[in-house]
């Protein structure tokens, strides 16, 4: 049983790790999408976050943000998918 737990333990502690390399990634590409955005870099924010919702379906928030470029180049349909 110790050995069970030892090794639950040790998978935990990994898996914080890759959490945490996860959220500076994320973290890192959402900085780069919006400088890009303030740049009007636009074909390279959408890039960005392509990528990162590719990566992190679940997360809304990089959705909105590449529709709101879209927007800025009137490209309607593709901001509204």
């Amino acid at each position: 049983m110790s050995q069970i737990r030892s090794l639950l333990v040790l998978i935990f502690s990994q898996w914080t790790k890759v959490l945490d390399i996860l959220d500076y990634y994320f973290s890192e590409k959402d900085f780069e999408g919006n400088q890009g955005y303030k740049d009007k870099q636009w074909q390279k924010v959408i890039g960005f976050y392509s990528e990162a919702i590719k990566l992190s379906s679940n997360n809304a928030t990089y959705d909105s943000d590449r529709s709101q470029v879209y927007l800025e180049l009137g490209s309607y349909l593709q901001a509204e998918a």
